[in-house]
């Protein structure tokens, strides 16, 4: 990932001043076929296959606000060795996220997002075996300090629609830690 405008490398004693704009950013992300494959079975620790995944993200800050807006692509290739030799394959996966988020004097902070999902049908063979994809999120997240390094956090998320029959709800409570010195 790297930033392309707008968030400059600073020191901790700069970055106590510092005060958000517009950042944008782009990041590569790639998984490289991993652990032992079997194409006998259908359950694998390896996927027989790699993807990578392109992003771009925009953030911008208005007062006490940051409204940030990001997409993405996972594009897959096939196993060419899949359950005897047979060919799977996916179309890519498109992703979009975007958040509102509120930061309080206190610095604690809370968001809402939502996130879009779409594309990912298979083929075995060339033939399709399912569907694409399609799927709306939506969630809310409130981060809390406790102290200089410890803060609270909880989130909450729900499947808003599925077109694939996967939606869950989620309900998370973590606790976390920042190392170094700083505000």
């Amino acid at each position: 990932a790297i930033n392309l405008y707008g968030a400059p490398a600073l020191s901790l004693d700069q970055f106590k001043n510092y005060q958000q704009d517009l950042i944008v950013g782009v990041s590569m992300t790639a998984s490289v076929p991993w652990g032992k494959y079997n194409d006998s079975q259908i359950i694998n620790v390896g996927a027989n296959r790699w993807f990578v995944q392109p992003g771009i993200g925009a953030s911008k800050a208005i007062g006490p606000w940051r409204f940030e807006l990001a997409g993405a692509g996972i594009f897959y290739t096939s196993n060419t060795d899949f359950m005897g030799g047979n060919s799977l394959s996916q179309n890519p996966v498109y992703s979009t996220q975007t958040h509102a988020i509120y930061y309080f004097q206190n610095t604690a902070w809370l968001s809402v997002d939502a996130t879009y999902f779409t594309g990912g049908q298979s083929y075995l063979n060339g033939a399709p075996i399912s569907g694409n994809q399609e799927n709306w999120r939506f969630g809310s997240t409130l981060s809390y300090p406790i102290n200089r390094h410890n803060s609270i956090r909880l989130s909450a998320s729900t499947g808003a629609y599925s077109r694939t029959n996967n939606n869950y709800d989620l309900i998370g409570l973590s606790w976390q830690y920042r190392f170094g010195g700083g505000l």
